[in-house]
């Protein structure tokens, strides 16, 4: 199946506008955002989308907007989402040229937790190579470890302990450069 009679769609995009208090990653400053964030979804991504081909991170950030905004207008308090883009395997993988994005989403992460002291869960979206997994960190229990295992190898794991820490445990060179 092709796009519609053989338009050139895929420099159209529909731009979506992220208010600065959702807690999304803004990537021209490598923080948790401070001000609206706008980003592109390309219409051949809602294509693939509707053939069941691709899934891309834009859609996905998309869909974390959404939800924000209709938790918000049911009133559920106690759930954070976070934005996808930043937690992408072919970005933060185990290679040592990744370190900085690594770094990047480990710092995010733990400014997100910051952000949700008084959260129960936090939801997150993880790539691993072409897969897309669901995770709730449970901040509530004060003991909370959270393990991803993809082919019977281990991803990285939230730390146990206090969440008040906001401790993280990345095995391997899965920790953050120390400053």
């Amino acid at each position: 199946m092709q796009a519609s009679a053989g338009s050139q769609q895929h420099a159209q995009q529909i731009n979506v506008r992220i208010p600065r208090d959702y807690g999304f990653f803004d990537q021209e400053t490598g923080n948790i955002q401070e001000r609206p964030i706008t980003f592109g979804v390309e219409f051949n991504e809602l294509f693939h989308l509707f053939n069941r081909q691709k899934l891309d991170i834009n859609l996905l950030r998309l869909w974390a907007a959404y939800q924000i905004r209709e938790m918000r207008q049911m009133e559920v308090k106690k759930v954070a989402i976070l934005d996808p883009v930043v937690f992408n395997y072919g970005v933060i993988g185990l290679e040592p040229e990744k370190d900085h994005s690594r770094t990047l989403a480990y710092k995010y992460l733990v400014a997100c937790l910051a952000k949700y002291p008084d959260h129960d869960f936090i939801l997150f979206l993880l790539n691993l190579e072409d897969h897309w997994v669901t995770l709730l960190i449970c901040l509530p229990s004060l003991r909370c470890t959270t393990s991803i295992h993809y082919f019977r190898r281990r991803v990285f794991e939230v730390g146990t302990g206090n969440p008040s820490n906001h401790s993280l445990t990345l095995p391997g060179k899965w920790r953050p450069r120390e400053n």
